[in-house]
């Protein structure tokens, strides 16, 4: 059962590194002005037809659509905005928030983002700083953003979702109560993340459990052995050449060793039965879009590499203490190019 709680406080963070400057990022955007609204209207036109008034030229009076017919009935409602919710998973209590659309009602089926915070991250935090919430309500989607468990809030994206407290069986689990909860389209329910995160995303497209139709990740990339007796995924994927925490070359990090971006990309490629080479674009002086052609049937895979880029979001608010982390470029937006490649992919393979 899903409860809904009050906002949690972020957890104290007490380690140098990543988790240090994602504390400082949490004060930085939880106390400063982060404001986003988002108006939504319609405007309704009735044109009557005055026969019999000497008005030779009236047009009939346009045809009125029908309402759509309802996929879920009765309705599934949910709380419109912001809400902290909990379940009972492995003995504990999981927290996830989920953010719900103003024109939600209900009755018809909507996708769901599923968006995971990085190492030592808050939810909440990670939400603001991406903007997924806004693009929710731009585009009418569901977006949920689990809470990672320890005193540094982590993903622990090696242990299989078949370990059954694991965080890829929490994951299972939760998106099972979420698509009960809501009027869910399942063929539409997308993962992203950012650095951990995004290594949680990785894994779940290395998992064949999972009905994500399309991942999207930022600043960190996996590609394990066992992916490649799971299904061709649809990847879109963004890195900073100056990555001081994840390397864009390979190497340590917080969350392990990594392998470079390129062979990453190339294990995924032929796993996705795509062409060897990539096309290579250039989008601006310092970002490069990287798309490998012919996977296999409805499947596609691309890769945004950030000249002199940090460990950032692209695209995100320029915050003070993420400068600590490097570059972080506006030319593209991250958020906007990830939920363009989820709307090209209304399901799995396709």
């Amino acid at each position: 059962m899903m409860r809904q709680v009050r906002a949690a406080a972020p957890v104290p963070i007490r380690v140098v590194g990543l988790a240090h400057y994602d504390r400082g990022m949490d004060r930085s955007i939880a106390h400063g002005s982060i404001a986003r609204t988002a108006a939504f209207g319609c405007a309704l036109a009735l044109i009557f037809a005055l026969a019999g008034c000497g008005f030779s030229n009236v047009e009939p009076p346009a045809q009125i659509t029908k309402p759509a017919k309802a996929d879920c009935t009765p309705a599934k409602t949910l709380p419109v905005g912001d809400s902290n919710h909990t379940i009972d998973f492995g003995g504990q209590k999981r927290r996830f928030r989920i953010h719900v659309p103003p024109d939600y009602d209900g009755t018809q089926k909507t996708p769901v983002v599923y968006a995971f915070h990085g190492l030592g991250g808050n939810a909440n935090v990670a939400i603001a700083y991406t903007g997924w919430d806004e693009k929710a309500d731009d585009e009418n989607f569901i977006v949920v953003a689990p809470q990672g468990l320890g005193p540094v809030p982590h993903w622990d994206f090696v242990t299989p979702a078949s370990e059954k407290s694991s965080d890829l069986a929490f994951v299972k689990e939760l998106t099972n109560t979420v698509n009960s909860a809501g009027c869910i389209d399942q063929d539409r329910t997308y993962a992203t993340g950012f650095s951990n995160g995004s290594a949680m995303t990785f894994a779940f497209a290395c998992s064949g459990g999972f009905n994500f139709a399309a991942y999207g990740g930022v600043s960190a990339a996996i590609y394990w052995p066992q992916c490649e007796q799971n299904p061709a995924a649809s990847i879109i994927y963004f890195h900073g050449t100056k990555d001081p925490i994840v390397p864009f070359r390979g190497g340590q990090s917080p969350i392990g060793d990594m392998d470079p971006v390129s062979l990453t990309m190339a294990r995924w490629s032929a796993h996705d039965g795509c062409n060897v080479e990539a096309d290579a674009k250039r989008v601006t002086d310092k970002v490069n879009k990287y798309l490998w052609r012919n996977c296999v049937s409805g499947v596609d895979l691309q890769a945004y590499v950030v000249k002199g880029g940090g460990h950032t979001w692209p695209g995100a608010q320029q915050v003070a203490v993420l400068r600590k982390l490097g570059f972080t470029t506006d030319d593209v937006n991250a958020t906007e190019l990830i939920w363009r490649f989820f709307a090209e992919h209304p399901k799995r393979g396709q």
